[in-house]
């Protein structure tokens, strides 16, 4: 893979989702792979202090290195873990099923409401609850409104804390004359204002 490939390859995998949009992983070739690691001037001290967001960003930004590959007709062979990084081994192959490139460039907010379960969705998801101890499942009207006011209140305590304010407005990109407005960021197209 050439280094213009390399760079073709992650504009794509960084549709994946990261926190803030933040993009933290950074990607450097190695041999018959790449690695994958994240980058500390990205992190978020005041949101995420124990980079959990962050790794589960980079865990994102791996899938979409693996979709990323697949539509360049490559495969993935094997992953390392390693301290703080993932190697990714892939060869040219026949690539698992992956969905459209059309679909990954629409990654977008969601804001509006949800449509009600049904009964296929339910049973999934109360089998993955079953299996898990830190989730639980409810469709009890009641409860889920207090989940919600409970979530409401947690998140304005997180808005009251200054330092987490002030690391949030750094990452928002209102207007397109902002100089990362293309490059990372909460961007007011992306949420959706």
């Amino acid at each position: 893979m050439t280094p213009e490939m390399l760079h073709d390859l992650v504009y794509e995998a960084n549709f994946a989702p990261s926190t803030h949009n933040t993009q933290p992983t950074q990607w450097q070739l190695d041999g018959d792979g790449l690695i994958l690691s994240l980058n500390p001037k990205r992190f978020l001290p005041a949101g995420d202090p124990d980079n959990r967001d962050a790794r589960l960003s980079m865990g994102a930004a791996l899938y979409g290195t693996e979709i990323a590959l697949s539509h360049r007709r490559y495969r993935v062979r094997e992953y390392e873990r390693h301290a703080g990084t993932v190697r990714i081994a892939f060869d040219s192959g026949e690539p698992h099923t992956v969905p459209p490139k059309r679909l990954v460039t629409m990654r977008t907010s969601y804001r509006a409401g949800f449509s009600a379960p049904t009964p296929e969705h339910v049973k999934a998801l109360t089998h993955l609850c079953h299996h898990r101890t830190d989730a639980a499942l409810t469709t009890d009207t009641s409860m889920i409104q207090t989940l919600a006011k409970l979530n409401d209140a947690t998140s304005l305590g997180f808005m009251r804390d200054r330092a987490f304010r002030d690391e949030l407005r750094a990452w928002m990109r209102l207007k397109p004359n902002h100089p990362d407005w293309a490059k990372d960021g909460l961007s007011a197209e992306a949420l959706a204002m």
